[in-house]
């Protein structure tokens, strides 16, 4: 707001929801000159460019940030060792697609259930395991899985039709988080 700067004494009108500003973020009564903490301030937003400059038109910033939401236009990576936790949730330090190769056919008998165990490289006994693909339809069969120890993964079919079923034999994949 230039006018307003400029008949201001002094050229410093109070802060105002309008401007857009770097400054601090302190209590009004100050603090010590170790905890002061770099502020941004925006009427709209807040946009980070990489290797392009600014038009207020093109979507050719990286990050940016509203009332609403904080958006990326780039992939976010977290390093490894480091994690992000969701609300009050657990922290989360890795999601990651997995395989179980070559998981033979065998037949699960009429109303019985079967563990199937298969080395997965990298698994962790910690991980919880989720989105299991199997290489073709089960038909009447359910499946679970889960990390039995460091690099194992344990699938559990179960049969609760009056007839055996087979397992389907091939590649499947998971997904784990840790």
């Amino acid at each position: 707001q230039p006018a307003l700067t400029q008949a201001t004494t002094g050229y410093r009108p109070a802060a105002n929801v309008n401007d857009v500003w770097i400054g601090t973020d302190v209590a009004s009564g100050g603090v010590g000159l170790n905890v002061g903490q770099l502020a941004f301030g925006s009427p709209v937003a807040i946009t980070d460019y990489i290797g392009a400059t600014g038009d207020g038109v093109h979507g050719n910033w990286s990050e940016r940030l509203s009332k609403k939401e904080k958006t990326f236009a780039v992939p976010v990576k977290i390093r490894e060792g480091n994690g992000f936790t969701l609300g009050d949730g657990t922290q989360i330090t890795q999601i990651k697609v997995y395989k179980a190769e070559n998981v033979p056919a065998s037949e699960v008998a009429a109303g019985k259930c079967v563990d199937v165990s298969r080395n997965v490289k990298g698994l962790a006994k910690a991980e919880q395991v989720t989105g299991i693909t199997p290489p073709a339809k089960l038909g009447d069969l359910s499946l679970n899985a889960y990390s039995s120890d460091e690099g194992t993964l344990d699938l559990h079919f179960c049969n609760p039709s009056k007839i055996a079923v087979m397992i389907p034999a091939g590649n499947y994949t998971f997904l784990a988080v840790r």
